[in-house]
């Protein structure tokens, strides 16, 4: 029976080859050797066994021996059996052999690099560094642009708020004028009712109601700047996608301030006509 083991031993070494008795001192001829050895070692079992083996052989022997007597009286027979037994025994021996080779081998393997070789190393290793920089200043540029478009969608969802902030304002500003503009047509309403009733102070009265429609076409003229101006101020930011969101919430309200401003406009003939019969009925009463 064989059995071979093998172990293998690397080992780096440096050497620096620095003559002194060399006259040719250049800076081309600075070798550097460095190189690998390797020592392998194999052994080899050589297993050697005998078996010898015990065998017993057992041998039997059987001898009968038979004798008759006759007598006057009568006939007596004698028998004898003798046995013999022979044993025959084999010892067996097992030897055991065992033979051991270590056969040894080492190889060095030797790198020389010249003054050259490092000079190259060198730049690889610069090129690499610039590269690096390169990469870490893209990094530091990358993440200053993300800071810089954060900074500006903060700047920019700050005028976002402010302009909901001014719209809100605004709606708010067109309910009052809304409801300043009912109760004035009321008020109207009662003072025509008061002409009708009483025919003193007429004057004051038509007055009052000169006032009454200019403040009221005021009102709707600040109703529709109050409409106009979201409309314009988001122009002017050019955000479309909240301009047609106002212009879709805005289409009631528009068509609220057209049905007013017929009525207003029926109301204004209304007084026209009003007004002229009181003109009518102070030149009649006059004369």
């Amino acid at each position: 029976m064989r059995r071979r083991t093998t172990t293998t031993t690397t080992r780096d070494y440096y050497d620096d080859d620095d003559d002194d008795d060399d006259e040719d001192d250049d800076d081309d001829d600075d070798d550097k050797t460095n190189g690998r050895r390797t020592t392998t070692t194999t052994t080899a079992t050589t297993t050697t066994t005998t078996t010898t083996t015990t065998t017993t052989t057992t041998t039997t022997t059987t001898t009968t021996t038979t004798t008759t007597t006759t007598t006057a009286t009568g006939t007596t027979t004698t028998t004898t059996t003798t046995t013999t037994t022979t044993t025959t025994t084999t010892t067996t021996t097992t030897t055991t052999t065992t033979t051991t080779a270590t056969a040894t081998t080492t190889t060095t393997t030797t790198t020389t690099t010249t003054t050259r070789g490092r000079r190259r190393r060198g730049r690889l290793r610069l090129r690499r560094l610039r590269l690096r920089l390169l990469q870490l200043l893209l990094l530091r540029l990358r993440r200053l642009l993300l800071l810089l478009l954060r900074l500006l969608l903060l700047l920019r969802l700050r005028r976002l708020r402010r302009l909901l902030l001014l719209l809100l304002l605004l709606r708010r500003l067109r309910r009052l004028l809304l409801l300043l503009l009912l109760l004035l047509l009321l008020l109207l309403l009662l003072l025509l009712l008061l002409l009708l009733l009483l025919r003193l102070l007429l004057l004051l009265l038509l007055l009052l109601l000169l006032l009454l429609l200019l403040l009221i076409l005021l009102l709707l003229l600040l109703l529709l700047l109050l409409l106009l101006l979201p409309l314009l101020l988001l122009l002017q930011q050019q955000l479309l996608i909240l301009l047609l969101l106002l212009l879709l919430q805005t289409q009631q309200q528009l068509l609220l301030l057209l049905l007013l401003l017929l009525l207003l406009l029926l109301l204004l003939l209304l007084l026209l006509l009003l007004l002229l019969l009181l003109l009518l009925l102070l030149l009649l009463e006059q004369q």
